[in-house]
């Protein structure tokens, strides 16, 4: 046995002895594990209410029906001046009438406690209140605890030491106090939550409190009580019944077969709980079939030891109560875990076993009139009744089936004919666990569908009710009285399994409807352990079952359980120990003989009959193992049958994690890694995390590995899913440190706070926000251990920044889980978010607003730089706006995913509704009409004017530096808020209250500002400005163009239309827009002086920038884009406005200032922009000849300003536009040679105009790729050159890479024309690929380039086009040789198409061709079908070109024996290409006279042999026809040209390969169908041909049909020859685009000429053949030869020939 969890503190490590404190339960599964479903499935861990202080009790009563908010900020202590004060009274006045805030926040400055609170409870939130309007998969219900608003109750804490809380039944949390006291002594985690009245401490850890930790603690999850409490009485009652002496008491005496006692109904309820169990234990899926089969087989294995010690082998009895429990486990847990359908499991699967129990009654008892057993009577001679099967027992089916399974009458129980935990009463009792199932899957399914209402108990203990009178029903009525079958537990009847079950529902329900079913149930002590530990019922904050109300001690209303279900819960916890205790100490007193002495010692003197044995067994119950139980129980000692290993010891763990901290050690990395897979191993790390005893550094690695193994092994379909009780001890444990006061720890714990809610929440963690929300209460509530050092010492600023660090630690850890359930696309959590949204937006706005407002009265309103000196204050100013600035974060958040977009309908996902739109439920509400969301929206305006101000006030003095960030950072997320609203929600935005004054507030900033932004208080460029004017820009092209206004229905929001219409006539009016246009142009489209700086020190950076898509981060490109919008919406206004503002720029020349040309470049950029727009507005080729053309060109004088090079730069870009818009195919001239003269360096010198002219000359090429060849040929040497220049000059790869690409088009538009300049396109190539090493994009576009040029060029200079091969073949032999494997991986696709291109061009073979040839063979290894391809064409291509140099290349044997190993094992389709390739290459090779080579080289690689396996086994592989046609086209081959070499070969593979001991040759003219394997074959006279000359001369016959039924036309060409109508054929003929007039088609269609096998005539080779054949066996055979085939098929043939 191993220990699950110990309560003994090992100084660096947790052991395991045989004395380990585990937990097991007689059903088979520990309750460790029927906790963990109710754990897992909404485990409650309930938040409670902060109990207002009786100052401010009636303050709470008055505002209770208010929505709870949050506390204020801290408040400021009554030191402030007077001044500060009165404004703090005012503000604070104003804040009440405003946001309906609590009395707190009228005297701010006062620490006097509040009475504002939070929490998730069933009042708080609207939940469920509409849900029958949803369809099925909304109802995603949240789980919270009706808790009542007008008693609220704290948290408390246990008296604990630190070795005793480690079994407790339930999460608990200490004080400050305990803490304060305690810090020293490693606390461990404390779990237990008990609520008082008097109390109102915190529910978690102050923020100081981490070191607090135990390092080896462990938690135990929360038990249902009530299973625990019948399962105790089951095995006090069996302890009972089984002590009875010979005198039993008669209710307690079994009967001998057929009848019913009290003692007959222990056993199935022992069963019925182990059914009960078994859902709750197995629904994380942690069980599998092996380790349900080894808990089985330990039952099985411990019922055995049990019978052992005073039996023999030949007296063994091998069945019992362990045995069949076993059993009966591995049965229904195996059948529950393999049935995926409930009903099936519920319905059909008891059903079976019942059937199968009755057909075995019926049809296996022993014959009528036999005598099984000689000292037993004889059977009934017939049997007409139902109740003649049944008795007497040794004539059942029962006792046939124990004799045949048990062996005999030596090995049942007391040797009777049969045994009470026989073999065929094992089915029924099955169904005794299996409805222990289907109740335990109906609280599950309560628990997950009913915790909101507070009368579930209720309702599920009347459905036990109603349930087992069901079962009593059918049992008595239906089996009893219908069907006559006896009530007998030996045979486990139907009607004795109708009784058991209605009583073990029924005791089960009572225990559950006293314990867990009834309010204000009261946690009791447990015996032995007063005051130190509770048992028994766990408080309603810590029960499993939410939906009740909990109850306390120490002056908490409610009432309290009988002591006896204390003791029955401790029995219950260890009932395996308890029952073979029991049975042991039974055994032994009776082997040494004291048994009966006693009993007669103490109680035989009782008269009574059966009194005495009665008081006997309660004595041994009561007062022997009931006290042995609590005992057990109170030193927490459970046993359990799971051999479970221990995780490693924490302190262990903290030793690794430092030396890895330290000494960044890679073995302790890969002992971690190892450590990952352990049972709570990541609880362990948290623990490492929390302790502050640890060094920072090694605490830090912990969060993050606990961080990053949430994400590889949270999720149950991880391989290496972490177990139910460590997620639940890590969750309840992560919520006690969101308040740690380092920063770099807060922010990894919130990220594995946020994983988890977004895996877990709300199914199996309901409680992830309402707790992090009673957090952030808890730290702002003055009763609270947070406040506690602040309010005992008012001016300590170090406890003032911890206070302040836990409020906004505890407030960052909720933002973080809400950003990260709002990237949860699931419906089921959009609508629990959807209800949880509006309650803690109210509890969230109120929280900025109060700390906003506190902050703006206090903060100086003149001079704050010299004012505010006090460190003190400015603390408490920072703290507040660093509060309100992490509040209004979660606001944005919820603001623009919290609410529903609309509250009419609703699109269902597809996978849980097709996607169709359904009515939406009551409780949706977009945020427009929420009145908190439109207060807030409407406010944040105002604000964010305030902040700018603040901003601007303070931007000059260092101490306020965080208030200077505070202030920007709030002004951004207010942008944000806005901009984010608008993008997502247009609609909604539009129709807020105050949304078009917002626009009109940003675009006040945009009229005041420009495209140059504005500097900060030191004169340095101001982010921020840009970033505001930015969100400003944003926000106004969403009102212009938005996609969310051009949906259709039903997607379209129906108040779309009014949106539109609002817009139009409140905002972008026609006189609005003109402005708006000459605004947007004249400031933001203008280059700003940073931008121009750029242009001048990085050019090729700079265009970088230009040709990024990059509008959001730069104001003059998001002007752009709003120009863009605007004309495009307003073309009608605005295209006369810009063709105005067009014509006042005209007369701007060379010599006007540096303004006048930004200006007249902004006016040209919008008409770039705005091409489209102005189509009918502006004739563009007369512009460009009158106007631009001149203005590009024109001569630099002394009076030329050098900004002009912007507008040749711009004329460009027009260019680029307008080219596809209209422009006639006579301006493309003009356009060449303008775009080249612009990017010569002998004409232009400023680098960004010369790129440009390059990037626009690309767009010109492709436009005219296919037409403008003609056009372009007095261009191409310059242009190649101003390119090539180019690329060679450029710094930037990126700058390389545009040039390159623009020579790529240039090479395909001219084609073969491209020649000429080959030389001067590549003589730079080499150096560069050299130069370029790491830049993988440059070398792929030279690579992409050679293959161009060699295509076309090798067309045009034909034979010369080898002097291309020194730079072409290097490229490709450092890619396909060199050693790195980086470049081959990159480069590796680019350079197999040069290759092949430079392959299949080449006129003849070089040396640096064949060097190639071996790489053949690795890339096959690359697996690719594609690259098979390119091998085999490849392949083809080497052997038409020079076969007989490749069939003796040593490389040719190790490509085909790859290819030989493929053939087998590839998919037809692929087998087919191999073959025709090597077809081909085979025709090559003895057309060049190398026959020998080519019958070695098949030989030897064992091509061919694989390919007479392939032609023998292609009906058994189902390989078709046309595969096995092109397999023997390879062998046919070998025959014309050499038939003896294929029929010795044959013999040889006959013998040595197939085994047979002769020829295959018979065979394989069995799959041939060829001409000319046969006519060759019959010349030789061979004796297995003539043996198939039948099929030989039928197959003949056809052919010589066909022939004869072909044309004049037909006979005369190629149709007649030995193989007709097929021509060489490539095996990537599919493949290839090949010009026709390519040198290897050329090559492929010279070998096909050649062919004898195409060339030689048909019907001549036939007869020749024949004669010869005839010549060879002389006439009297040939006579005898004709004789033996059908006559009428050979005249046919000697007629047709």
């Amino acid at each position: 046995m191993a220990s699950s969890y110990s309560t003994q503190q090992q100084p660096t490590t947790t052991t395991t002895t045989t004395h380990t404190h585990t937990h097991t339960q007689m059903d088979t599964d520990s309750d460790t594990d029927s906790s963990d479903d109710f754990r897992s499935a909404h485990s409650v861990a309930s938040v409670a209410s902060v109990t207002p202080s009786d100052e401010s009790e009636k303050e709470n009563a008055n505002s209770a029906s208010s929505p709870r908010s949050f506390v204020t900020a801290r408040s400021f202590t009554a030191s402030s001046s007077s001044g500060a004060a009165s404004n703090a009274s005012n503000a604070a006045n104003a804040v009440k009438k405003k946001v309906s805030f609590s009395a707190a926040l009228a005297s701010a400055f006062a620490p006097s406690p509040t009475p504002s609170n939070i929490h998730s409870t069933a009042k708080d939130l609207p939940l469920l209140q509409s849900d029958a309007d949803l369809p099925p998969a909304f109802r995603a219900p949240l789980a919270t605890t009706a808790t009542s608003p007008s008693t609220s109750t704290s948290v408390n804490i246990e008296d604990f030491d630190a070795d005793d809380d480690d079994d407790d039944d339930s999460l608990s949390t200490v004080t400050a106090t305990t803490v304060a006291n305690t810090r020293a002594n490693s606390i461990p985690v404390p779990r237990t939550l008990s609520l008082s009245s008097s109390s109102t401490s915190s529910p978690l850890l102050p923020p100081h409190s981490p070191s607090s930790t135990s390092l080896n603690n462990s938690p135990r999850p929360p038990r249902l009580a009530s299973l625990d409490i019948f399962r105790g009485l089951v095995i006090l009652a069996m302890i009972i019944a089984n002590y009875q002496t010979a005198n039993a008491f008669p209710i307690l005496l079994h009967p001998a077969w057929i009848g019913l006692s009290l003692a007959d109904l222990v056993f199935p309820s022992f069963l019925f709980i182990m059914g009960v169990a078994i859902p709750i234990s197995m629904k994380s899926g942690k069980k599998s079939y092996t380790s349900i089969a080894t808990r089985s087989l330990k039952l099985i294995v411990i019922g055995l030891l049990l019978n052992a010690p005073f039996s023999t082998l030949e007296t063994f009895r091998f069945a019992g109560v362990l045995q069949r429990t076993g059993l009966v486990f591995w049965v229904v847990a195996s059948a529950y875990k393999a049935i995926p359908f409930p009903n099936m499991f519920n319905l059909f699967f008891p059903t079976f076993l019942l059937s199968l129990w009755a057909f075995a009654t019926k049809a296996f008892p022993p014959l009528e009139g036999s005598t099984p057993f000689p000292d037993l009577p004889s059977c009934p001679t017939h049997r007409d009744t139902n109740f003649s099967y049944f008795d007497p027992p040794h004539c059942t089916a029962q006792s046939y089936f124990d004799m045949l399974v048990l062996g005999g009458r030596n090995h049942t129980y007391q040797h009777l004919p049969f045994d009470n935990e026989g073999t065929l009463s094992t089915l029924t009792s099955c169904i005794t666990c299996i409805a222990g199932v289907i109740i335990g899957t109906s609280l599950q399914r309560a628990v997950q569908t009913d915790y909101s209402d507070g009368t579930w108990r209720y309702r599920q203990s009347l459905r036990m009710a109603v349930q087992a009178l069901t079962c009593l029903v059918i049992g008595e009525l239906v089996f009893g009285l219908l069907l006559g079958i006896p009530v007998s537990k030996n045979l486990w009847t139907p009607s004795f399994l109708g009784i058991c079950l209605f009583f073990s529902i029924a005791g089960f329900g009572w225990c559950f409807w006293v314990v867990d079913g009834q309010p204000n149930v009261q946690s009791v002590v447990v015996v032995g352990g007063v005051g130190r530990r509770r048992i028994g019922v766990p408080s309603e904050q810590t029960r499993l079952l939410p939906g009740g109300r909990g109850g306390g001690r120490n002056g908490v209303s409610g009432r309290e359980l009988p002591l006896v279900f204390n003791v029955l819960a401790s029995c219950g916890r260890n009932p395996l120990f308890l029952f073979v205790l029991h049975e042991l100490v039974a055994a032994f007193l009776g082997w040494i003989g004291w048994y009966e002495p006693l009993y007669e010692c103490l109680f035989g003197w009782i008269s009574v009959d059966g009194v005495g044995s009665l008081l006997w067994s309660l004595a041994w119950g009561l007062l022997v193992y009931a006290p042995i139980g609590v005992y057990l129980d109170h030193i927490r000692w459970y046993w359990r049958i799971q051999v479970e290993k221990m995780a490693e010891s924490t302190a262990a763990l903290a030793q690794l994690l430092v030396r890895l901290a330290t000494q960044n050690d890679k073995a302790v990395e890969q002992q971690l890694d190892q450590l990952t897979h352990m049972h709570m191993h990541h609880y362990g790390l948290l623990l490492v995390a929390a302790d502050a005893s640890v060094p920072h550094s090694a605490r830090h690695l912990a969060a993050l590995y606990l961080k990053n193994g949430v994400d590889k092994h949270w999720r149950k379909t991880s391989k290496s899913t972490l177990q139910p009780d460590e997620k639940a001890a890590i969750r309840s444990f992560l919520s006690t440190l969101v308040c740690e006061e380092s920063a770099k720890l807060v922010r990894a714990y919130a990220e594995a706070y946020s994983k988890i809610a977004q895996i877990d929440y709300p199914h199996d963690w309901p409680e992830a926000i309402p707790s992090l929300l009673t957090t952030i209460e808890s730290t702002f509530n003055p009763a609270s251990p947070f406040n506690q050092p602040v309010l005992q010492a008012p001016h300590d600023i170090n406890a003032l920044k911890r206070l302040h660090l836990a409020q906004q630690h505890s407030i960052y850890t909720l933002h973080r889980v809400i950003k990260g359930l709002y990237s949860v696309r699931t419906l089921r959590v959009k609508h629990v978010l959807y209800q949880m949204a509006p309650h803690i937006f109210q509890n969230l706005s109120n929280l900025f607003s109060s700390n906003i407002s506190i902050f703006l009265a206090n903060f100086p309103s003149t001079d704050p730089a010299s004012t505010l000196t006090d460190p003190f204050v400015i603390e408490k100013l920072d703290g507040t706006i660093q509060i309100a600035r992490l509040a209004l974060k979660i606001l944005r958040r919820l603001i623009v995913n919290g609410f529903p977009e609309r509250d009419d309908m609703v699109r269902v996902p597809e996978g849980l509704g097709d996607g169709k739109m359904v009515a939406a439920p009551n409780f949706y509400k977009p945020f427009e009409k929420v009145e908190a969301c439109v207060e807030l929206f409407s406010s944040l305006t105002g604000c964010l004017q305030k902040m700018l101000q603040l901003r601007t006030a303070v931007s000059s003095a260092p101490q306020l530096k965080p208030i200077f960030q505070a202030t920007t950072k709030i002004s951004l997320t207010i942008g944000k808020l806005y901009t984010d609203l608008l993008n997502s929600r247009a609609v909604n935005f539009v129709a807020a209250r105050g949304s078009l004054d917002v626009i009109r507030f940003y675009w006040g900033l945009i009229s005041n500002g420009s495209s140059s932004g504005a500097p900060d208080a030191n004169g340095n460029p101001d982010d921020f400005v840009e970033r505001i004017l930015l969100q400003g820009l944003v926000l106004f092209r969403g009102v212009i163009k938005n996609s969310q206004f051009s949906l259709m229905p039903p997607d379209r929001h129906p108040q779309t239309d009014d949106a539109i219409r609002l817009i139009t006539e409140q905002l972008l009016t026609p006189d609005f827009v003109k402005v708006a246009m000459e605004t947007l142009i004249t400031k933001y489209l203008i280059f700003n002086h940073d931008e121009l700086e750029r242009w001048d020190e990085d050019p090729e950076g700079f265009m970088a920038d230009e040709e990024a898509d990059q509008w959001e981060f730069s104001l003059r490109m998001c002007g752009q884009k709003a120009v863009m919008d605007l004309m495009s919406k307003h073309r009608a206004i605005l295209a006369p406005v810009l063709v105005e503002m067009l014509q006042q720029v005209a007369e701007y020349g060379p010599a006007s200032n540096s303004n006048a040309i930004l200006l007249k470049d902004a006016v040209y950029s919008a008409v770039s922009y705005c091409s489209y727009d102005l189509y009918d507005y502006l004739e563009f080729d007369n512009w460009f000849e009158t106007r631009l053309l001149p203005e590009s060109i024109t001569q630099p004088g002394p009076d030329t300003n050098p900004m002009w090079k912007i507008i040749r730069r711009r004329v460009t870009m027009l260019i680029s536009y307008w080219i596809a818009v209209k422009s006639a195919p006579s301006m493309r001239p003009l356009f060449y040679r303008l775009l080249i003269h612009l990017a010569s360096p002998a004409n232009e010198r400023d680098m960004v105009v010369r790129l440009s002219a390059i990037t626009t000359l690309r767009v010109v090429v492709d436009e005219g790729l296919l037409t403008d060849s003609e056009v372009f040929q007095p261009f191409v040497e310059s242009c190649v050159q101003v390119l090539v220049e180019l690329v060679v000059e450029a710094d930037e790869f990126d700058t390389k890479v545009g040039g390159l690409t623009a020579l790529k088009g240039i090479i395909y538009m001219m084609g073969q024309k491209i020649a000429p300049f080959a030389g001067k396109i590549t003589e730079q190539l080499p150096r560069l690929w050299e130069s370029s090493y790491d830049q993988i994009m440059f070398r792929t576009s030279i690579l992409l380039v050679l293959s161009t040029l060699v295509q076309f060029v090798s067309k045009a200079l034909k034979e010369q086009s080898v002097m291309l091969h020194p730079l072409v073949l290097p490229a490709i032999q450092a890619t396909l040789l060199g050693s790195d494997m980086t470049q081959q991986m990159h480069f590796l696709e680019d350079s197999i198409d040069l290759w092949v291109a430079t392959l299949q061009n080449s006129p003849s073979l070089t040396p640096e061709l064949v060097s190639l040839y071996p790489c053949l063979a690795e890339l096959i290894e690359l697996g690719s079908a594609e690259h098979l391809k390119v091998v085999l064409r490849l392949l083809e291509s080497y052997f038409v070109l020079d076969a007989g140099n490749f069939a003796q290349h040593p490389a040719s044997l190790v490509l085909f024996t790859k290819l030989a190993n493929y053939l087998s094992e590839l998919k037809i389709e692929a087998s087919k290409h191999i073959a025709r390739a090597v077809t081909l290459v085979l025709r090559a090779g003895l057309q060049s006279n190398n026959l020998q080579a080519m019958q070695h080289l098949f030989v030897e690689s064992k091509l061919l042999a694989t390919l007479i396996t392939e032609i023998l086994q292609s009906s058994q592989k189902g390989i078709v026809d046309h595969v096995v046609a092109d397999f023997t086209t390879v062998v046919s081959l070998f025959i014309v040209w050499d038939a003896g070499f294929i029929i010795n070969y044959l013999q040889e593979f006959g013998i040595m390969v197939a085994g047979k001991g002769s020829s295959v040759l018979p065979e394989c003219l069995d799959q041939w169908n060829r001409v000319e394997c046969f006519v060759v074959l019959l010349k030789g006279a061979n004796t297995d041909v003539l043996g198939k000359v039948q099929g030989i001369f039928a197959t003949l016959s056809g052919v010589m049909m066909e022939v004869h039924g072909m044309s004049n036309e037909e006979l005369s060409g190629s149709c007649a020859r030995l193989h007709w109508c097929e021509s060489i054929r490539s095996s990537t003929h599919s493949l290839s685009d090949d010009d026709e007039e390519s040198p290897d088609r050329k090559r492929r269609a010279l070998l096909e000429s050649l062919d004898p096998i195409a060339t030689t005539s048909l019907i001549p080779f036939i007869k020749e053949k024949l004669s010869a054949c005839e010549s060879s066996i002389g006439s009297q055979q040939w006579s005898l030869l004709l004789q033996s085939v059908d006559q009428d098929v050979a005249n046919e043939l000697f007629k047709l020939l």
